[in-house]
């Protein structure tokens, strides 16, 4: 990767059209994708892998209704591997299956180089003023990103995700 390419913005923009039916604990799949940069890969499918130190802005943005006939509530959360990542959630009471539930979030990502990382001088992490400020590229992931819903079941109609690299 040429030093030029190194302040290029990462970004994964993935989304899914028509219906969504979702269980309970099910991952969001997304049909389609439009990805720039290195530092945020995507599988395809329901996984967002951030693979560089930085502040990331996570969005979410869903419309689903209960996929039963009693009164539930719709959430969506998303995940780092098994942990939820605080403040990345949204919910909404259903009264009936025909209530459509706009879901969104908005979330910034604080994401710590791995201790396992080690950057050479012509590929640091940090520099001085004035010298290359290349991002470290670690071969482990550093955050695993997963979207759930961890409501009742439903029905997803159209959602998207997007997450950029800020800094």
């Amino acid at each position: 990767m040429s030093c030029a390419q190194c302040f290029r913005k990462s970004s994964v923009d993935a989304m899914f059209s028509g219906i969504l039916a979702l269980e309970a604990a099910g991952k969001f799949v997304f049909s389609s994708y439009n990805k720039t940069g290195d530092a945020v890969d995507f599988d395809g499918q329901s996984t967002f892998t951030i693979r560089r130190p930085g502040l990331y802005l996570l969005l979410g943005n869903f419309n689903g209704a209960i996929s039963g006939d009693e009164a539930a509530s719709v959430i969506i959360n998303a995940y780092d591997g098994l942990s939820t990542i605080a403040g990345a959630r949204a919910n909404y009471y259903c009264a009936a299956n025909t209530d459509i539930a706009q879901l969104s979030f908005a979330k910034i990502i604080e994401v710590q180089p791995a201790s396992t990382c080690n950057c050479n001088n012509n590929n640091r992490a940090t520099a001085a003023i004035g010298q290359n400020r290349c991002n470290c590229n670690c071969p482990q992931a550093l955050k695993t990103i997963t979207i759930q819903n961890i409501g009742a079941a439903a029905n997803f109609y159209d959602g998207s995700v997007q997450i950029v690299k800020l800094a």
